[in-house]
C-alpha cells in the first residue's frame, strides 16, 4: 500500500529545511515543491538531498491536483511565498499570486480531489499582517491591519483558512510567525548578514559591517522551536490560529552585541559603520507577542536563548568558512 507522505510547499524556504531536519531520523517522507523559473538547484537540496522535490513554473490548481493524484498526502505545510525582504520592488500581483493565489489553488485542488476534509494543512501567516505602530500586546484575535502588498496577501490567505475552518470544510493551522532564525537563514536577511560578517571578522577576512538603523526591534525565535510546535499541532490536529514567537523583543543592536560576544568581542563599535542605503523607511515597529495559547496548546518552548541562537548561527558560519578555505 502506498505510504502517506507530507507535502511541503516551498522547498527554497528556511522552514522547509528546519522541518526536514526535525524529521530526518523518522520514517516520515517529504514531497517538496519548488517554484523555480530559473532552473537553479532548490535551496533545500543543499542540505537534505534525499527528499523528493517537484519543480513547477506556477502554483496552479492543476499542478496541485496532479500532486494529490500522484501521492497519498496526509499533511500540507505551506511555506512558499515571495519574501518581503528579498525584493521590495516585487509587484502587488506577484505577492498576491504567491500568497492568496497559492492557497486558493491548493484548496481548489483538494476540493476537486475530494481530499480537503482528510488532509491537515499548515499555513505560514506573518506578523506583518498586524501592520506597524503596534502598541498593545498582539494575540490571535488582534485586528489585522496589513500595510504592504506582502502583508495584504498573507492576511487574505490567513482569512481564507479561517473561513474554510468556520464552514467545517477543512482542518488547518494558521501559524502567525514572527521573525525566526536558524543556520538555514538566507544571506539577504540582516540577521544572517551580520552572522556571516562577524564570522568573517573573527577569521580576519573583513574588518567592518555596513548597516542601517540599529534600533530596529523584532521578536526573534529559534526556527526549530516554532516548527516543532507546528509539528505537534499538525500531528494532534489542533486546528486554529496561533501566534508563534518567543514573546521577547530585542533590537538589532542586541543581535550585533550577541554576535560579537560569541567571538569574545565586547566593544564592537569600530567594526560597524552606518550606511544609509540599508535604511528601510516606514517599517519600524516594536512587536509584543502573547504566546500563551501556543505554549498551552502546541507545547511551544524555547530551547535556545536569544544569545545562544545568535552564537549558534555565528559558529555555524565560522565552521563553513573554515571548511571552504581548507578546500
Amino acid at each position: 500500500m502506498e505510504p502517506d507522505v507530507i507535502l511541503v510547499v516551498g522547498a527554497n524556504s528556511q522552514d522547509a529545511c528546519v522541518l526536514a531536519e526535525i524529521l530526518a531520523n523518522t520514517e516520515e517522507k517529504l514531497i517538496l515543491t519548488s517554484f523555480d523559473s530559473n532552473n537553479s538547484v532548490p535551496f533545500h537540496r543543499n542540505f537534505f538531498p534525499g527528499n523528493k522535490i517537484v519543480k513547477t513554473k506556477e502554483y496552479s490548481w492543476q499542478f496541485f491536483l496532479k500532486i494529490f493524484s500522484d501521492f497519498k498526502i496526509k499533511q500540507v505545510y505551506i511555506f512558499g511565498s515571495l519574501s518581503i525582504v528579498y525584493d521590495p520592488g516585487t509587484s502587488k500581483d506577484e505577492y498576491y499570486k504567491s500568497t492568496i493565489g497559492l492557497v486558493e489553488s491548493l484548496t481548489k485542488a483538494l476540493s476537486i480531489s475530494k481530499k480537503i476534509d482528510s488532509v491537515m494543512i499548515f499555513h505560514s501567516s506573518s506578523v506583518e499582517m498586524f501592520g506597524k505602530n503596534l502598541v498593545l500586546q498582539q494575540t490571535e484575535s488582534t485586528r489585522l491591519n496589513p500595510q504592504s502588498p506582502y502583508a495584504e496577501g498573507k492576511a487574505l490567505a490567513h482569512q481564507h483558512f479561517q473561513d474554510l475552518r468556520e464552514k467545517g470544510i477543512c482542518q488547518s493551522i494558521n501559524g502567525i510567525m514572527y521573525n525566526h532564525e536558524s543556520k538555514y537563514r538566507k544571506e539577504y536577511f540582516v540577521t544572517q548578514k551580520i552572522c556571516i560578517a562577524v564570522a568573517q571578522i573573527s577569521l580576519g577576512l573583513r574588518s567592518v559591517i555596513p548597516l542601517g538603523n540599529l534600533r530596529t526591534y523584532r521578536d526573534w525565535s529559534y526556527a526549530n522551536d516554532l516548527i516543532s510546535a507546528v509539528r505537534f499541532g499538525m500531528n494532534s490536529k489542533l486546528s486554529g490560529d496561533y501566534i508563534l514567537a518567543s514573546g521577547v523583543t530585542h533590537s538589532l543592536e542586541d543581535w550585533i552585541d550577541a554576535a560579537f560576544k560569541s567571538i569574545s568581542v565586547s566593544n564592537w563599535s569600530n567594526y560597524v559603520e552606518f550606511d544609509k542605503k540599508f535604511m528601510r523607511e516606514d517599517e519600524e515597529y516594536i512587536p509584543n507577542a502573547n504566546v500563551s495559547k501556543a505554549q498551552r496548546v502546541l507545547n511551544l518552548t524555547s530551547t535556545l536563548s536569544f544569545e545562544d541562537l545568535v552564537g549558534h548561527m555565528v559558529g555555524h558560519k565560522i565552521k563553513e568558512l573554515r571548511s571552504q578555505n581548507a578546500n
